[in-house]
């Protein structure tokens, strides 16, 4: 049962992410990378990866965020060129912003409520 629910989790994920990218491709004009982003995906990566290496034995994340790590510092004096802050978006980018920033709270939240279910035996 529990299976069937991260599966159809992932599916439905999946679905709105391809979403998302098929409208966001189509308003963005061509840029580089974001290396801040990219930056701050890598203090994510790093020490999550190192937890799950330290409680489960294997996990890569730590190495790819390591990678992300020195290849943004690598180009930190690009960090301000494709990086625009919230407060200067226009009203459709932020409203845009904010329904991304729901969605993955609320898979934040479902992955929460399964991880809860699973340690009380309910699923």
């Amino acid at each position: 049962m529990a299976g069937v629910l991260i599966i159809i989790s992932i599916l439905i994920l999946i679905i709105v992410l391809g979403v998302l990218a098929i409208i966001m491709a189509k308003d963005r004009k061509k840029a580089g990378p974001d290396y801040f982003t990219m930056f701050l995906i890598s203090v994510v990566w790093v020490p999550v990866g190192l937890f799950m290496q330290w409680k489960n034995g294997e996990s890569m994340f730590w190495v790819i965020g390591l990678v992300f790590l020195f290849i943004s510092v690598w180009h930190r004096d690009k960090w301000k060129k494709n990086h625009t802050p919230f407060n200067k978006l226009n009203k459709k980018q932020k409203r845009f912003a904010m329904i991304v920033l729901l969605i993955l709270v609320l898979i934040l939240l479902m992955g929460l409520v399964i991880i809860y279910l699973k340690s009380k035996n309910m699923i």
